[in-house]
């Protein structure tokens, strides 16, 4: 089902379209993709651990141990403005 805010559907109204536009190259690996993502949602979430992980739908000590895999190290609040 596809819900538009106007009678004619336009190419905007389709949003699964417009998430391809966010697909990672082609020949990076799957641990590349999942960084990636998960630093992505983590910089959406303001650094945010918990909120972040309800996001990725994993357990919080979870997405600890992937930060920790990954070499993600929390940025100091006062070096963030």
């Amino acid at each position: 089902m596809v819900m538009a805010q106007e009678p004619e559907l336009r190419e905007q109204d389709f949003v699964f379209k417009q998430q391809q536009q966010s697909l990672p190259p082609s020949g990076k690996s799957l641990d590349e993709v999942e960084r990636a993502h998960i630093l992505r949602i983590l910089e959406e979430c303001g650094g945010n651990q918990s909120r972040a992980a309800d996001l990725l739908d994993i357990d919080r000590v979870t997405l600890h141990h992937k930060l920790k895999r990954y070499g993600w190290t929390r940025t100091p609040a006062a070096s963030r403005n």
